[in-house]
């Protein structure tokens, strides 16, 4: 009943801090050096949480067709903005990337899921898989320590994204069998039993 208006003002809260991240900076903000508290980075962690709310039962037919643009389009401008660009550029391009990808993987068919390497990724949790996987190689990949490697931009973005992803889906796994999964557990089991005292009075 209260499932709809709670996601709507999630999605809201989550619009407003976007936009916020993305403002902020342009005029220099209302704090000397603003970059320090909103830094443009801030505004990948907003994507991702942004697609986390929206990744469960996406109501629109064409939600696959806008994750494939979403990639194609992300990519590449996040790509531009890593090289040369400014870094608002840099961070709506990766943040689309993540965001177009959760989705896809969200909508990939059922059965590719229940065997080989793929069917430990349905053990995650929603909160913990789209959290960590979204916003921690977005970051990683923005502050700039693959620079040391002194690889060329393509290679350092396929080996920046491995480790990451490595990295944290392992944090994800954890957070979700060590706290996520025990929490939804005694969430389930409190409802029951809020459900049969309320039954038997």
């Amino acid at each position: 009943m209260f499932e709809a208006p709670v996601q709507a003002i999630a999605a809201a809260a989550v619009w407003a801090l976007i936009a916020v991240s993305a403002i902020w900076p342009l005029p220099g903000g209302w704090l000397p050096a603003a970059d320090k508290y909103l830094p443009p980075r801030w505004l990948g962690f907003a994507m991702g949480m942004y697609a986390a709310t929206q990744v469960r039962g996406i109501p629109h037919p064409r939600a696959a067709t806008h994750a494939v643009w979403a990639c194609g389009l992300g990519l590449p401008a996040g790509l531009y903005g890593y090289a040369e660009g400014p870094d608002i550029v840099r961070t709506l391009g990766f943040g689309a990337l993540g965001a177009g990808l959760l989705i896809l993987l969200q909508r990939v068919p059922e059965r590719w899921f229940g065997r080989g390497p793929l069917a430990w990724l349905a053990g995650l949790g929603t909160i913990s898989y789209s959290f960590y996987l979204l916003h921690q190689p977005i970051i990683l990949l923005l502050n700039g320590w693959g620079h040391s490697l002194g690889l060329a931009l393509i290679p350092l973005f396929f080996v920046a994204l491995a480790t990451s992803g490595t990295l944290t889906v392992a944090v994800a796994t954890a957070l979700y069998r060590g706290v996520e999964r025990p929490f939804l557990v005694r969430g389930s089991m409190s409802a029951v039993v809020i459900e049969g005292d309320r039954r038997a009075g």
